[in-house]
């Protein structure tokens, strides 16, 4: 398979834009020797006296607040040229469920406004959703930015694609491929994402006024979950080789090239070592407040947890909250909030292969990954070129 070099925008970029991190939406097209620039606002030397003191270790192409960018600033860095691929993963506090629905108060506890959205969404309603008041308002800064960033990136996608097509003159089936990363959260909620393409496992459908399920979870990118596929495991810097499952919405028009891969599920593998731990071990590990009793095996366990993601009850002091900054050889030291985030090497991987198979003229969805208990491998070698 032979693809010329192209050209990867990655907004957002944080800490998986240091080469020195194996993490990160664009480090495995890097390593494919495709052309990446980075945006990102946290680097040595900020003018901005809020983030003066900040250093992930590299220096961005798209230095600063992506807020001061626009299409035209990526296509003059481009040499006139749009993207082949773009990644953005904004900030998730801004669209965060947590802490009783905190910056969304007018959508807390009101079941029939997501059924309603839901519905929309299921069915194709694109209307619906240019309606007053179809989606949650922010209250708060934090959700106030969220919007203004989420909005900003999805016009930063349609310029660019517009401008690939009536000025570049590429057709449809030479599309700028992008991919909006989110974990699931209240962005799923806001309009202007209703009717974007919210993508979804093999085989799921959801109708009526189903809620969708995530795109994917992070586990299914790292540890023993790729072992299982039959795929080359790449671990998340500073994360537990067994990670959390972290559930993760992705919007794209990859579609017809890309699939994600199958989810770990939620609940106690019948093997977890849980089981077999004291209770004092248990709360040593995961804190008292977290852990009242020994978990039981009652014969009906179906999930992964505790075998290929971190088993987290509420409140544990483990998974993605017991994730800590990590220094790197080079003596840059990582923020907690910034390993937190991380991109798994592996989905930026299964996304940069796609786009390549596309452009070799090979159509079909990738990488169609089956999981089975029983086997240990699957369809696809990762290295086949």
């Amino acid at each position: 398979m032979k693809v010329n070099t192209l050209n990867v925008l990655e907004t957002y970029a944080g800490a998986g834009g240091n080469p020195e991190i194996h993490a990160g939406w664009a480090q495995a097209a890097r390593d494919r020797g495709h052309n990446v620039i980075r945006n990102e606002i946290m680097y040595a030397g900020n003018p901005d006296e809020s983030w003066a003191d900040y250093d992930l270790g590299y220096m961005p192409e798209m230095p600063g607040n992506i807020l001061n960018y626009s299409a035209q600033d990526v296509i003059k860095i481009l040499n006139g040229k749009t993207p082949d691929v773009f990644y953005a993963s904004p900030p998730c506090e801004g669209n965060s469920v947590g802490a009783r629905m905190q910056g969304w108060e007018d959508w807390a506890g009101d079941d029939k406004k997501k059924q309603a959205f839901n519905r929309a969404r299921n069915k194709g309603n694109a209307e619906f959703f240019t309606r007053e008041g179809v989606g949650p308002t922010p209250t708060n800064d934090a959700a106030k930015l969220g919007r203004q960033l989420m909005i900003h990136t999805l016009e930063f996608i349609d310029d660019l694609q517009d401008y690939r097509v009536h000025n570049e003159g590429r057709d449809t089936d030479d599309p700028m491929y992008w991919w909006l990363e989110n974990p699931t959260g209240m962005m799923r909620y806001q309009p202007e994402m209703g009717m974007r393409p919210l993508g979804q496992p093999l085989g799921v459908k959801t109708t009526g006024s189903k809620v969708p399920p995530p795109t994917i979870t992070h586990a299914s990118y790292s540890g023993p979950m790729a072992d299982l596929l039959g795929v080359p495991r790449h671990d998340i810097p500073g994360h537990p080789a067994i990670p959390s499952r972290k559930q993760t919405d992705l919007w794209t028009n990859a579609g017809g090239i890309w699939l994600p891969r199958p989810h770990t599920k939620p609940g106690l593998h019948p093997n977890a070592p849980v089981f077999d731990m004291s209770l004092d071990e248990l709360q040593a590990l995961y804190g008292k407040k977290a852990v009242k009793n020994i978990p039981q095996r009652t014969g009906k366990e179906s999930g992964d947890a505790g075998v290929l993601h971190a088993w987290g009850p509420r409140g544990a002091k483990t998974g993605v909250q017991g994730i800590k900054s990590m220094v790197l050889p080079s003596g840059v030291r990582i923020p907690q909030y910034h390993m937190k985030s991380l991109i798994p090497y592996a989905l930026g991987e299964d996304t940069i292969i796609a786009v390549e198979k596309a452009l070799a003229g090979e159509k079909t969805p990738y990488p169609l990954l089956k999981r089975s208990d029983k086997i240990s491998h699957t369809l696809f070698d990762f290295n086949q070129t």
